[in-house]
């Protein structure tokens, strides 16, 4: 019974929009469309309500099914153009931002109509993003421009992810702090009403509202490095002082060639013979005992 009464309503709206066969995808767009024209001033809810119910609003307004037939018999953009939504949270969240930010449609046709981001609540990811522009109002390639416009935009943004990706790297947590500091001081307006990030899908989400300009982005990404740089030399510094000594000019050379022949810093070279001289004591003692054996073969001047 379930099935047929749902196929009777099926029929009931596929006569109502002129023979339009009705499907999900059809059927979201009817309820986004209606939702921006007509949920004023009426009864029912259109994203909420049973099909039964569009069933029951558009029998008895002619001018109603008027309108839907002539908006039915634009061809809806084959699914492929769809291809590059997904139901990504952070992609859903864009797309909404972003088209939410056009101040009308041309579905919108007066000042009462529902915006049909706004008119799409009812549905989720990928499907309410394809409903929405089913719904936005252009026809043919214009409908197609405006679809491959806002594809363009997305990928776009996408394009700063290579940068934001050194953030996913070494520094880790470190690497939010440096950079949560360094706008709080350069750009304090973009963090209002935000948190320090926690993982590299809250960065990216926020980097996607462009609060930077490209030359911010830039300058900022170069001081978070550059202050990176600097905490991880103190770091690796962790147990280490710096000191000058004057060694001979041949002493030098000597440590040079030693450091390019081993692959090695001066500093590393020295760590090195120190520390195998301090366990073993060879060097130094048969230098000293070298030392020595001279001084007791010299002539003492006063002697002769």
């Amino acid at each position: 019974m379930a099935l047929r009464g749902s196929a009777l309503v099926n029929e009931s709206l596929t006569q109502l929009l002129g023979g339009y066969e009705v499907n999900r995808r059809v059927e979201n767009w009817l309820r986004v469309y209606m939702s921006i024209r007509w949920s004023e001033g009426t009864q029912y809810s259109f994203g909420k309500f049973p099909a039964s119910a569009l069933v029951r609003f558009l029998s008895p307004r002619g001018n109603h099914r008027e309108v839907l037939h002539d908006e039915c018999r634009r061809t809806f953009l084959p699914e492929k153009i769809y291809s590059w939504l997904t139901d990504s949270e952070r992609q859903n969240k864009w797309l909404l931002n972003h088209l939410n930010g056009f101040s009308g449609a041309p579905v919108q046709q007066s000042p009462n109509d529902i915006h049909p981001v706004n008119a799409s609540v009812f549905l989720a990811g990928r499907e309410r993003l394809i409903a929405i522009f089913d719904a936005w109002g252009f026809q043919g390639q214009s409908q197609e421009k405006f679809v491959n416009d806002v594809k363009d935009a997305w990928i776009n943004t996408l394009k700063r992810d290579k940068d934001l990706d050194w953030f996913n790297g070494e520094v880790g947590r470190k690497g939010y702090e440096i950079l949560w500091a360094w706008l709080v001081k350069e750009a304090p307006i973009t963090v209002v009403g935000h948190r320090m990030f926690v993982s590299h899908e809250e960065l990216l989400t926020f980097f996607d509202q462009k609060p930077l300009s490209e030359d911010q982005f830039k300058l900022m990404m170069i001081k978070v490095k550059q202050s990176w740089s600097r905490k991880k030399h103190r770091m690796n510094l962790k147990g280490r002082s710096q000191y000058n000594f004057i060694l001979k000019d041949k002493t030098v050379e000597r440590l040079d060639k030693l450091a390019g022949k081993h692959g090695l810093s001066r500093a590393e070279i020295l760590d090195v013979l120190i520390n195998d001289e301090f366990g073993d004591e060879v060097h130094i003692s048969r230098r000293l005992a070298q030392h020595a054996a001279l001084t007791r073969d010299t002539p003492d001047e006063n002697s002769l």
